[in-house]
């Protein structure tokens, strides 16, 4: 074969493989095609997100639902006034269906973490989360308080911790056991005793026995520990997140 017939020989596998690559180049992982493997514990069949504008088919849901409209109705709820975060009704109480996993679904610029609702040991504070969750209350808040392996905290209105929806409620211990802060991945109020639990919430980086007889623990985030990893990694000593990390929105999830 002469020298310009083994050069258009070369050229033209160089070509072929780089088609081949072409057709193949796609990204990987959670932002691509490819499926991950879930990171955190158990938890039943991905179920559907609960639709703000058209009422649940749970029938619990449905029904705060409903209460909601009337409240917005009479003009008690009022998002569209400035600053309406700093004054929304009380919560109100929620039937929820024993046989189903009620899951909390917190949307950040960071990832999505889902934190299974305790609803039978803690059934306001998961009725309260569900409500603020279903009027937008925590879209576009921010985690506000970041400590490596103690806490992450969020859902304050002003964005310091020292902000409140307008109401408090009590805890809601249970037994001794019940309400053990022992582990990470545990989401409790911030309350300090009394009615002081409101739209405010930690999730445990680690065991925290010092908060045990003040705040009420209410769920537990099951998915996932890369993204709860992720958000620990920007903690400072101080407290205060090494970069910014905003609540795009916040949703539950029935199973």
């Amino acid at each position: 074969m002469d020298r310009p017939s083994r050069w258009v020989c070369v050229a033209c596998a160089v070509l072929a493989v780089g088609a081949a690559g072409c057709g193949d180049d796609k990204p990987t992982g959670p932002a691509g095609g490819k499926p991950t493997a879930p990171d955190a514990g158990p938890v039943a069949p991905v179920g559907a997100l609960v639709a703000r504008d058209r009422p649940s088919s749970d029938p619990g849901i449905a029904d705060l639902q409903q209460k909601l409209s009337a409240w917005r109705q009479t003009g008690r709820l009022d998002t569209a006034k400035e600053n309406w975060r700093l004054s929304v009704p009380m919560r109100p109480t929620a039937t929820f269906d024993p046989k189903k996993t009620y899951l909390w679904v917190l949307q950040t610029d960071h990832g999505t973490l889902r934190v299974r609702l305790w609803t039978e040991k803690a059934p306001k504070h998961a009725a309260n989360v569900a409500y603020l969750s279903l009027i937008g209350f925590y879209d576009g808040l921010t985690l506000h308080r970041v400590m490596k392996g103690k806490e992450i905290a969020g859902g304050c209105p002003v964005g310091d911790g020292l902000g409140t929806p307008g109401y408090g409620f009590e805890p809601e211990y249970g037994d001794e056991k019940a309400n053990a802060h022992d582990r990470r991945g545990l989401v409790a109020s911030t309350g300090i005793g009394g009615a002081t639990d409101d739209s405010k919430f930690r999730i445990l980086l680690g065991p925290d026995a010092a908060e045990k007889p003040l705040s009420t623990v209410f769920g537990e985030v099951v998915e996932s520990d890369t993204v709860l990893s992720a958000l620990e990694a920007l903690g400072t000593e101080k407290g205060v997140p090494a970069q910014r990390v905003v609540i795009q929105r916040a949703d539950l999830e029935i199973r």
